[in-house]
């Protein structure tokens, strides 16, 4: 319940899951981002720590070819827990427990005091955590919104206490991670602001001498393409029944093919910005540009444009955690500029 080792598209990854004392990989603290690592590395959780050694043949199945053949990075797994039927006096339960969580949210912060009355309160009502995980969930969201609001200096203890208060750690709850997302983004922006860059612990790239890794995230790499296609057209002459259901035309048809045309993903894979350079690994396309021939970058709310002095074409990624766009456009801005 404290963190995550998975693989997706064949490397090693590491997320932490909301633990109240965070987790580090080789020294740098990591978030709900997934995070590449490599045989060598060192994991801290608490007061132990890990070395992480990948031998022999599974080293050789795990670690990728270089350049990296990566496959999407997809979000938390989410398995919505099963609902009960829903009666009159669940819905009474539930109206109970809701303003119970009303009143403790109304300071602004929920206590693992007033945690542990409303985890009374919900078994004295007869309510199983499936059935309040929702009004939970919603209360989390909340009030990491109004700490981000309010600017918090202890923005991430206090979301990792509240997580293990409401019982909400680990379950990969789609807002419950956006939310840590978006705590962790209002983290590197005040960093930026202050003139220092987030450091990724590992790198999916060869980071040449001096280059160093500040963010790197699960992206798809979008192109214009014919989705469908079709005949538009009509006929010319004139047409009479011969026998019934049967009927015979004099003439000719005239018409033209058209093509519907969309902007979809083509490859998926890691997006990787460095010191040096912007990078999408990409299976099966990819690219990279240094710094010196980017002419400028659009972002968007979910992904980005870069414009590559001499190429045709500016390539467009999409993000798999959209709550980190603002984070990649300040960062491509600083070297830009």
């Amino acid at each position: 319940m404290h963190a995550k080792l998975f693989i997706p598209g064949g490397r090693w990854h590491l997320a932490d899951l909301g633990s109240t004392n965070g987790t580090f990989l080789n020294g740098s603290k990591i978030g709900a981002a997934p995070v590449p690592i490599s045989d060598g590395a060192v994991l801290n959780i608490g007061g132990s720590s890990f070395r992480i050694e990948l031998r022999g043949a599974v080293a050789a199945t795990i670690l990728p070819p270089s350049p990296p053949s990566m496959a999407p990075i997809p979000p938390p797994v989410y398995t919505p827990p099963a609902k009960r039927p829903w009666g009159r006096a669940l819905q009474e339960a539930l109206s109970v427990y809701e303003k119970g969580i009303r009143d403790v949210m109304r300071d602004g912060v929920i206590t693992q005091a007033e945690a542990a009355d409303l985890k009374r309160v919900q078994d004295r009502l007869g309510l199983t955590d499936a059935d309040t995980l929702e009004m939970r969930a919603s209360a989390f969201i909340s009030l990491s919104d109004m700490a981000i609001q309010q600017d918090r200096p202890d923005l991430q203890d206090a979301n990792n206490h509240l997580l293990d208060s409401l019982g909400l750690a680990g379950l990969g709850h789609p807002g419950v991670v956006a939310a840590c997302t978006r705590a962790l983004a209002h983290e590197y922006l005040s960093l930026i602001r202050q003139g220092q860059m987030p450091i990724c612990g590992d790198s999916a790239l060869n980071l040449a001498d001096g280059e160093v890794s500040h963010v790197e995230l699960g992206a798809a790499l979008l192109e214009e393409r014919v989705v469908n296609s079709g005949w538009v057209g009509g006929n010319t002459g004139v047409s009479f029944r011969v026998a019934k259901g049967v009927r015979f035309h004099v003439g000719g048809t005239r018409g033209r093919r058209v093509s519907e045309r969309a902007v979809v993903p083509v490859s998926h894979g890691l997006l990787a910005i460095t010191n040096h350079r912007i990078a999408f690994l990409g299976n099966p396309k990819s690219f990279e540009a240094k710094w010196s021939r980017v002419m400028g970058v659009e972002p968007f709310g979910d992904g980005l444009t870069v414009f590559i002095a001499n190429r045709a074409k500016a390539p467009t990624v999409q993000y798999v955690q959209p709550e980190l766009a603002e984070v990649v456009a300040a960062i491509c801005s600083a070297y830009i500029s």
